[in-house]
C-alpha cells in the first residue's frame, strides 16, 4: 500500500508538471511543485481519514448513548446473542441492515473498527512497522470484550476509543485547514481541492461541541 502510494504521489507529480509546461507558462518555482502534490497527497489522505472518523464517532455514541442501555449487549446473553448471528451469517440468512444487527453484535465490531484504526494513529501510517504484537496490544486496549466484561467496562472501552478517534478528527481537520489554505494561496489549481469542496467546506464547519451525541444525518 505504501509503495502504491509513493508511486500515486510521483505520477501526480509528473502531471502537475507535463501539464504547466504544456500550458507554455510556468509561474510556479519548479522546485515548489513537488511541494503542493504533497500537500494534496496530506490532504486526501486527511479527508478519507476525516470522514472514516466520523461515521465511527456516529457508530460509537449510538452504542453508548442507546446499544449498552441493552442487557443482550454484554456478558453471556451478547455473547449467544453474538455466535447465533454468526452461525446465521454463515448460513447465509445474516442481516444485511446494520441497525438490525443485536446491540452485542454491533458494539463489538464498532471496538473491532476502532481497534483497528488506532493501529494506525498510535503506530503511524507505515504498515511495514506494524507487527500482530502491536496489533495485540492495542486490541486489548480498545477492542477486548467477553463473557465477563461488566457494563461499566465496556462503557469504558467504548469512551476510550471515542477519545481516540475525537483526538484524530481534530487533528485532521487542523491538516485539512493548512493544506487547503496553502494550496489556496499559492495559487495552485488543486484538483483535490476542487473535487472536494463539499466535503472540505463541511469538515471545515464541523462543531466538536456536543461530539459525545453526534450522529451522522
Amino acid at each position: 500500500e505504501q509503495e502504491e502510494r509513493d508511486f500515486a504521489s510521483k505520477l501526480r507529480l509528473a502531471r502537475a508538471e507535463a501539464e504547466l509546461e504544456a500550458a507554455g507558462e510556468d509561474p510556479y518555482d519548479k522546485d515548489k511543485i513537488k511541494t503542493y502534490v504533497e500537500f494534496e497527497d496530506t490532504l486526501s489522505q486527511s479527508l478519507r481519514d476525516f470522514d472514516e472518523d466520523e461515521r465511527i464517532i456516529s457508530d460509537i455514541n449510538q452504542i453508548i448513548n442507546e446499544d449498552i442501555n441493552d442487557p443482550n449487549a454484554f456478558g453471556v446473553r451478547g455473547f449467544i446473542t453474538k455466535v447465533s448471528e454468526d452461525l446465521r451469517a454463515a448460513a447465509g440468512m445474516g442481516e444485511k441492515d446494520w441497525n438490525n444487527l443485536s446491540a452485542a453484535k454491533r458494539t463489538q465490531l464498532i471496538l473491532d473498527v476502532t481497534a483497528q484504526r488506532s493501529v494506525r494513529d498510535i503506530l503511524g501510517e507505515s504498515g511495514k512497522t506494524i507487527s500482530n504484537l502491536d496489533r495485540d496490544i492495542v486490541a486489548k486496549i480498545f477492542g477486548s470484550v467477553n463473557v465477563f466484561t461488566t457494563p461499566a467496562e465496556l462503557r469504558k472501552k467504548l469512551e476510550n476509543s471515542r477519545a481516540n478517534i475525537i483526538e484524530s478528527m481534530r487533528k485532521e481537520q487542523n491538516t485539512i485547514i493548512n493544506r487547503s489554505n496553502a494550496l489556496k494561496e499559492s495559487g495552485y489549481p488543486s484538483q483535490v481541492i476542487f473535487a472536494n469542496i463539499p466535503l472540505i467546506e463541511r469538515i471545515l464547519k464541523f462543531n466538536f461541541d456536543d461530539i459525545e451525541n453526534y450522529k451522522l444525518g
